[in-house]
């Protein structure tokens, strides 16, 4: 396990997948299900937040917004990267991102955010290692990821009331 005070790169854990949208993964239609790109995202997001912690991780939470449908045959490539870090949690972003024209033409058909949370061998969170930003995309897409969760906690706090 990592110095949890010692900062690492965003490009320490960024993880690209790229994988081909097969009839397997889709309705009749032709559209992958979106269960099916979900399991994708969570897959991915893992890899980074098991990168990043250097122990196992549990996803606290999942938000995504599906903006076009993936397809079969489509060249489907997923990019994910720590947006930002907290005491004791952390978001990735996945962008899920389709070839058509045997991958030559790329758009962006989803966007989503996870929340983590690194685990000891006890299964008891502990604290995240922090992430240095360095440049203005990287601080604005922190920025962005301070804002969301600051909805999320007012948010919770509507519902309890």
């Amino acid at each position: 396990m990592s110095d949890p005070a010692a900062e690492r790169s965003i490009d320490d854990s960024r993880t690209v997948t790229e994988l081909l949208a097969f009839p397997a993964d889709a309705n009749t239609a032709g559209n992958v299900y979106g269960g099916r790109i979900l399991f994708w995202v969570d897959m991915v997001a893992s890899l980074v937040a098991r990168k990043h912690c250097g122990s196992a991780v549990v996803t606290i939470r999942t938000e995504f917004d599906f903006l076009e449908p993936v397809r079969v045959g489509d060249h489907v490539r997923l990019e994910a990267f720590i947006t930002a870090t907290f005491q004791r949690s952390f978001e990735v972003q996945v962008d899920v991102k389709i070839g058509r024209d045997y991958g030559r033409e790329r758009r962006l058909a989803g966007r989503g955010y996870l929340v983590f949370s690194c685990v000891d061998s006890s299964g008891r969170t502990r604290p995240v290692q922090q992430i240095s930003v360095g440049s203005p995309a990287e601080e604005k897409r922190r920025a962005a990821a301070e804002r969301r969760r600051e909805l999320r906690r007012q948010l919770r706090e509507l519902e309890a009331s």
